[in-house]
């Protein structure tokens, strides 16, 4: 009995030795981090092992502004270079386009470990290595020199008749709506056609995303809140009380990646058949590499399945979104607009590639609201050398954090920042070069940039070759951080058909 009552206070004291010093090693972590970068400006530390957090919070939780806003005001007050204190980790604003060109143009510069946050969720695989979330560059330039061929010039004109049948289908779900007294949120209808056009265009699923409940647009929604609870709060898998709402979203990403293997492994036996469709990004991919070796990493392609889902879908919603929030409260530009479908489009039931180029400034239109409201409003790097910015000292392995969204509301490099002004890209007052970057720049530019755009042209084209908006005077124009931006109050708008409204 004496015995194993010394042996449980030998253990006691064991693991409490063990705990201080892991807390002492944590506090020295800290500090030290701390006064490595104290040279910087920033706001003044509340705590010492919450640092910056309350600051964030005020912003976030009690002003509900976006963090990407919260950062804005702070540039404003700190200026180019300012730093950010959260428990051991610290975070380095770069808002200077010299220092951005250095970042995004050189591949030396990596992603940071935050980025691990995107592999999976409670568990299950997510985005996994995915062009997104790859952060190591030999891995990643391999998928992407397999996957770049599926997206030049040529292979997307293959998809406008993709993106017109979504659009069509748009066309249909609003005209249910149309010539009543009844605001409706046209998010809800942006959001399933461009999953919808991401559907046909990338992968050749037939399902029907747009008129009909789908399981698919169900789990992608649970998987997208879930990739925000887990950034939001990361200990939340601790607690006993989530875990069900945890295992929800497990059984979505399960559903996701499965759902992802069949298509794949349909489209890869058409290959082998000789009957694969040819106008659609997974066909275009599976074309240039050995499809029968029997090490296809099915995996990995399924990690593209979902990024290309997940980020494709949620940029180009947003942008429309926020593109009609704008139009709904100028008119004049939304009149400019409405000639030019007017113009180029007509009456004309299939929108060709050559008239999308053509629609140059419904196109400006769409960068515009991209500047102000830029779908993923932040990057970063981990850099590979000291840097100097600004006349401040920046160490190697330092993550260092760039928003488009607050550079493109800084003065010193556009002018009236504040202002929806689409031809401000025509005039030269504004100094945008490395300052204005809505799909991130260099080797690591978003690869769908392109696919997104004529997209929102084509979805832009049918809409106002059918309809005029008119904003619910309740909409709101804030702006929600789900990750990516989005509309507060969903984009309300009434809606009339043309005919009526002649």
């Amino acid at each position: 009995m004496m015995l194993s009552l010394e042996l449980f206070v030998y253990a006691l004291l064991v693991l409490l030795t063990l705990i201080t010093g892991v807390f002492v090693w944590f506090c020295v972590n800290i500090y030290l981090r701390h006064a490595q970068y104290g040279h910087l400006p920033g706001p003044k530390r509340s705590s010492f092992f919450s640092g910056n957090l309350d600051v964030i919070l005020v912003g976030i939780v009690e002003k509900r502004l976006p963090y990407a806003h919260v950062m804005w005001e702070m540039q404003q007050e700190y200026g180019p270079v300012f730093v950010l204190y959260l428990f051991n980790q610290v975070l380095v604003y770069i808002c200077h386009p010299d220092t951005v060109k250095t970042l995004l143009m050189n591949t030396e510069h990596t992603k940071p470990a935050m980025y691990d946050v995107l592999y999976d969720l409670y568990g299950i695989r997510f985005l996994g290595n995915g062009l997104l979330s790859e952060r190591d560059h030999s891995k990643w330039n391999a998928r992407r020199k397999m996957i770049n061929p599926a997206f030049h010039r040529k292979q997307l004109i293959d998809y406008i008749g993709h993106f017109n049948t979504s659009s069509d289908k748009l066309v249909v779900k609003f005209k249910q709506d149309a010539d009543t007294d009844k605001p409706v949120q046209l998010m809800d209808g942006l959001r399933r056609t461009t999953l919808d056009g991401i559907a046909k265009a990338g992968f050749g699923m037939k399902e029907e995303l747009i008129l009909e409940d789908s399981p698919f647009i169900d789990a992608i929604e649970t998987s997208l809140k879930g990739m925000l609870n887990k950034y939001q709060k990361p200990m939340d898998w601790m607690s006993p009380r989530n875990w069900k709402y945890h295992e929800e979203i497990r059984k979505s990403v399960r559903f996701l990646r499965n759902f992802g293997r069949d298509t794949i492994a349909k489209s890869r036996e058409e290959q082998y058949k000789g009957e694969a469709q040819t106008n659609n990004v997974l066909s275009k991919i599976l074309k240039y590499f050995d499809i029968s070796k029997e090490d296809f990493d099915m995996e990995s392609m399924v990690d593209e399945f979902l990024t290309f889902f997940v980020a494709g879908q949620e940029t180009t919603s947003n942008m429309l979104g926020f593109t009609l929030l704008e139009l709904g409260r100028r008119p004049e530009i939304a009149k400019k607009v409405q000639e030019e479908v007017d113009s180029i489009v007509g009456d004309k039931e299939f929108v060709e590639y050559q008239d999308v180029m053509k629609m140059e400034y419904t196109l400006l239109v769409l960068k515009e609201s991209l500047r102000l409201y830029p779908p993923g409003a932040a990057t970063a790097r981990e850099c590979a050398h000291d840097l100097d910015v600004c006349g401040y000292h920046v160490s190697a392995g330092t993550s260092c954090q760039m928003s488009p969204y607050v550079m493109s509301r800084m003065e010193q490099y556009f002018k009236n920042p504040l202002e929806f002004d689409p031809e401000r890209f025509l005039r030269d007052e504004d100094n945008p070069l490395y300052a204005y970057f809505p799909f991130s720049l260099g080797a690591r530019s978003c690869i769908g940039q392109q696919f997104a755009l004529i997209e929102a042209r084509v979805v832009l084209a049918k809409l106002f070759q059918n309809f005029t908006f008119k904003l619910d005077q309740t909409q709101s124009f804030g702006i929600v951080d789900q990750l990516t931006l989005t509309p507060e109050g969903l984009c309300t708008n009434f809606i009339y058909t043309r005919k009526m409204a002649a």
